[in-house]
């Protein structure tokens, strides 16, 4: 939130021409993204849908191994594809420590697992 406040403050600055309050503002914006916690890694995982609860469901992947995703982020971003069992899907996302993607996008790709994009 306060990297967000620092960049609207950074626009309207600018857009008002104030040059002299745009060395603060930086300031301030520097401040809220040194504040923010480290990005954690994305991955990019392919596979078919299985068991689906709700906003979260089984992901098969190309050499079999089943892990839990939760598409809530991805839903509420409106970056989600309708899913349904034996979809093949792309899940980008974080992983948690329970070993659970939180996936940020989820796109359908095409069933052939040949053509699947490989995984990060």
């Amino acid at each position: 939130m306060k990297a967000r406040l620092g960049i609207i403050t950074v626009v309207l600055i600018a857009a008002l021409g104030v040059a002299p309050l745009l060395s603060v503002a930086a300031g301030v914006v520097s401040r809220a993204q040194s504040n923010a916690a480290p990005s954690a890694e994305t991955h990019h995982i392919s596979g078919i849908v299985h068991k689906i609860h709700g906003a979260e469901f089984s992901l098969e992947n190309r050499n079999g191994q089943t892990m839990q995703v939760d598409a809530s982020p991805a839903i509420q971003a409106d970056q989600c594809a309708i899913l349904y069992e034996g979809l093949a899907v792309s899940v980008d996302g974080t992983q948690d420590k329970q070993h659970v993607l939180h996936a940020q996008i989820v796109n359908r790709i095409k069933s052939s697992r040949a053509m699947w994009p490989a995984d990060k």
